[in-house]
């Protein structure tokens, strides 16, 4: 049988990424704008791996596949919302949706061994 795809769990994942993410760097930004260029990778690696566990947490399989989606979703609305507002994005803003994805599997990967299935 093959396994579904929890939609609600990655959309909402997806979401719940860049909801952290405003929430620490906006304030962090008016205290220290360098300091939050420069902390932006690191949290949005972490961020990607709390909420991507979240996601494939209980799924019947494809853990790393939910993982990455929620990665997908967050990194869409980071576009969207900086398209449309037309916002300058640091370069390594942009580089960091290659640690979302990489953070988005290692959350997945996390939920399959917590399931027992990470060693097959």
């Amino acid at each position: 049988m093959a396994s579904t795809i929890r939609w609600k769990r990655v959309a909402s994942g997806g979401f719940f990424i860049e909801l952290t993410m405003f929430a620490i760097v906006l304030p962090m930004n008016t205290v220290s704008p360098q300091a939050t260029y420069y902390s932006v990778p690191l949290l949005v690696l972490l961020s990607a791996v709390v909420w991507g566990y979240w996601a494939a947490r209980g799924a019947d399989g494809r853990f790393v596949l939910h993982g990455v989606l929620v990665a997908i979703v967050a990194s869409a609305i980071y576009v969207a919302l900086t398209t449309a507002l037309a916002a300058p994005v640091p370069l390594l803003f942009h580089l960091s949706h290659g640690l979302r994805l990489l953070g988005g599997a290692l959350g997945g990967k996390l939920a399959s061994r917590k399931a027992g299935l990470g060693r097959r």
